[in-house]
């Protein structure tokens, strides 16, 4: 056997040995154990299964039996495609849907770290200083916070792209550029935050190491190419989720955003470093590990000074760029200086023919300071020496440097103040789709990606000849420490429940739903006795959902009539979760609801469907309103709410207003009183009451009461944007005014966007 074979025979009998012990706790219950919880590991099971179960891409794929009767509900979190070659095999061969997510999960680890010294390797020319990018990138401590999501721990394409594109440019092989294909292709299906984040490495890539046109050419039609398939993928999420009218707000996405002090964060899953490191915040744990950051810090200073080449004389620096340089250096002084001084005394305005300057706000001080002296290094010769020398620590040090800059988000900050008036993650928000990424931190596997390549080429030019095994093997072992987790957190998978006999058309709502484990267990569930389920649990929430839940919890029995127009329903409650029995007495009291089966831990009960609504009167139509007043507790007109996002009512129970008066220009017969509740699902009325005038000078008569969640479910499902809630009259009553008033409780508004009303007009105008 040839010597460079055995090596890797060894290397891949370590790595396999590294993700034995790391994932060992699973490893003893692989079949019945998920890594970390069963919360997003938990979804990732089902998105798995239902791969495994549906024809990617098409029509019934992106309709999958969660959040039921939603349509097009795999568009609210990630696919996980790029995983099915792996786990959809492994289903159809017999493995459940837990084994196919561990078995990827333990893989993970092992290819990350495989992938990472197959281009260390190649970079370096050396296994020793390999075996450091090895360890470094797939035993990161960044992996440790991310072990909820399978989805960023396959992170192993990165690497091994990047390996094919260092070896295209070197040996122009058409067979690397068709690795490369794959690598974003699959890349890109396994989650869409790698996909847009790994595009901007590669840019970065391309500007440095490319040379001709010819290569450029090559890279990009490949990558155009390999996007070809993932344009169905993306219009899919696109149709689906406009349908739906689902977006990120640009507050999300600063909230997951890294701060500065997260390179010192670690994830308290990680004992070792945790003794000196910062306390994370959501999405903040960026510690690359010590030995890998120094390393790749005194690689940066070294590539700097030309120190990563023995024959490559640096650049003469000509007096024209040194006095630029100085006063580029002198202007973002200048800048800091003024930052410092507006935050401690406050900041000053002036204006000069017809310019203002204002340095009232610090921040946009420090962005200018930084732009100085960003433009002072780009000018510099040393950079443009290590551009032209194509130096591959210069590059991954640098590259380290500006992912944790994209990795601060939108509006970078510094212990929780902003210090920068956009940071560079603004400008991918503005591509399409760059609103849809809402944890910019996530860019911290591309930050560890880097860095254990700088680190392993700095190892080579400080141990110029071949260093010492003890070397080796301490700074191995001190990398493997800095990221180990003693014993991996895992949680036992729900027990299956038997629904077979029962109505074979019939979805599930397993109650109670008060949070997201009781979601994915019924998720998890699903992937044994395969029905659609009402429950569910992704990225996003549709809006439906929201009054699902809302209403089991306010004990609403109108959830169910709005779920059963849909098909017969199976309710199963947990008994053990059912705090009191009252879940369980809720259903039981249901007039449709008869007890189908009682199992061990949950009870069973059947829901038939609920009869289809009789058809509308053809002639109703919209009726015109003359006036909408808002209403106090006693009726009395109470102020209108106007804000920037336009006019509204709302009101609370300890507060006016407590109800709508509407008038018409006539007297009318009305049929429905139709009210928007708009995209603020928390914020809905949880009962209404109707009352309508008779004109003969009696108190108004009731005409609609009720609780509201299973017309909000409906209205939700008709129209997710404006979510008109449909209040239907059964008595139609003729009148010139209707009394419209709320129930919520004391702590969460209700808010009503629009209303409209519907019915008949009437030839002879109204009296008052």
């Amino acid at each position: 056997m040839q010597p460079s074979r055995r090596i890797w025979i060894g290397v891949i009998a370590l790595y396999a040995a590294l993700t034995a012990v790391y994932c060992w706790p699973l490893l003893r219950a692989f079949g019945s154990r998920l890594p970390g919880d069963t919360g997003d590991p938990g979804l990732n099971t089902w998105i798995l299964w239902w791969n495994a179960h549906a024809l990617p891409l098409t029509e019934r794929w992106w309709n999958a039996p969660a959040f039921f009767p939603l349509r097009g509900a795999f568009a609210l979190s990630e696919t996980l495609l790029g995983l099915t070659p792996l786990t959809s095999p492994l289903q159809w061969m017999g493995a459940s849907a837990v084994v196919s997510h561990n078995a990827a999960y333990v893989l993970s680890f092992f290819l990350a770290a495989l992938a990472a010294h197959a281009l260390a390797r190649r970079l370096s020319g050396r296994h020793d200083a390999a075996l450091l990018a090895g360890i470094g990138f797939g035993f990161n401590p960044y992996r440790s916070a991310q072990v909820f999501h399978l989805q960023l721990l396959m992170s192993f394409w990165m690497p091994l792209g990047l390996l094919a594109l260092h070896r295209y440019v070197e040996e122009r092989r058409t067979r690397d550029l068709v690795l490369f294909g794959a690598c974003w292709l699959f890349n890109g299906l396994t989650t869409g935050y790698f996909l847009f984040f790994f595009a901007v490495l590669v840019a970065v890539w391309i500007g440095w190491f490319v040379r001709t046109w010819r290569d450029a050419i090559a890279i990009a039609g490949t990558i155009v190419i390999a996007s070809l398939p993932l344009i169905p993928w993306l219009a899919g999420y696109s149709a689906h989720q406009a349908a739906l009218g689902l977006s990120r707000n640009v507050g999300e996405i600063e909230y997951f955003s890294a701060d500065l002090s997260a390179i010192w964060a670690v994830s308290p899953f990680v004992w070792l470093p945790s003794h000196w490191t910062f306390a994370p915040r959501p999405e903040g744990e960026l510690y690359p590990g010590a030995v890998i950051l120094v390393l790749g810090v005194i690689g940066g200073v070294l590539a700097w000074r030309g120190s990563d080449s023995d024959t490559a004389p640096a650049l003469a620096s000509s007096p024209l760029r040194r006095r630029l340089t100085l006063v580029l250096i002198a202007c973002g002084c200048l800048a800091g200086l003024v930052a410092l001084a507006s935050s401690f005394w406050g900041g000053w305005h002036l204006s000069v023919a017809g310019v203002s300057i204002t340095t009232s706000r610090p921040y946009k001080s420090v962005s200018a300071a930084v732009w100085f002296f960003a433009a002072a290094a780009v000018i510099q010769p040393r950079l443009i020496d290590g551009w032209r020398r194509r130096s591959p620590l210069l590059f991954y040090a640098l590259a380290a440097l500006v992912m944790f800059v994209f990795a601060l988000g939108p509006l970078a900050k510094a212990f929780g103040a902003r210090f920068l008036y956009a940071a560079p993650y603004a400008w991918l928000m503005q591509l399409p789709g760059g609103h849809a990424l809402r944890v910019p931190a996530r860019y911290a596997t591309l930050v560890g990606l880097c860095l254990s390549q700088a680190a392993a080429l700095t190892f080579v030019r400080l141990a110029r000849a071949r260093s010492s095994r003890v070397v080796v093997a301490l700074l191995s072992v001190a990398i493997a420490l800095d990221g180990w987790v003693p014993k991996l957190k895992t949680e036992l998978i729900p027990s299956a429940v038997d629904l077979a006999g029962l109505d074979a058309q019939a979805a599930v709502l397993e109650l109670p739903n008060a949070d997201l484990y009781a979601d994915t267990t019924a998720m998890l569930r699903a992937t044994s006795h395969g029905r659609p389920v009402v429950n569910g649990f992704s990225g996003y929430q549709p809006p439906h959902y929201a009054f699902v839940q809302q209403g089991v919890r306010d004990f609403d029995a109108s959830v169910f009539p709005a779920l059963t127009r849909f098909g017969p329903l199976l309710v199963l409650v947990n008994r053990g979760s059912d705090d009191g029995n009252r879940v369980r007495e809720f259903v039981e009291k249901l007039s449709t609801a008869s007890l189908a089966r009682n199992l061990p831990g949950e009870s069973v009960f059947l829901l038939p469907a609920a009869p289809a609504d009789p058809p509308g009167n053809a002639a109703d139509g919209p009726l015109t309103i003359r006036s909408i007043t808002a209403l106090d507790t006693n009726e009395r007109a109470a102020v209108l709410v106007d804000q920037d996002e336009g006019t509204f009512w709302t009101g609370t129970r300890d507060r006016s207003p407590a109800g709508l008066r509407i008038e018409f220009q006539e007297r009318v017969t009305i049929s429905r009183v139709e009210l928007d509740l708009g995209p603020e699902t928390v914020a809905y009325p949880e009962g209404v009451q109707v009352r309508a005038f008779d004109g003969s000078g009696s108190a108004p008569a009731i005409v609609w009461e009720g609780g509201t969640a299973g017309p909000a479910i409906l209205a939700a499902l008709r129209d997710p944007v404006r979510i008109p809630l449909a209040l239907d009259l059964v008595s139609r009553p003729a009148t010139d005014r209707l009394i419209v008033t709320f129930e919520t409780n004391e702590k969460v508004a209700w808010r009503i966007a629009e209303v409209r009303v519907y019915g008949q007009q009437h030839a002879s105008p109204a009296g008052h």
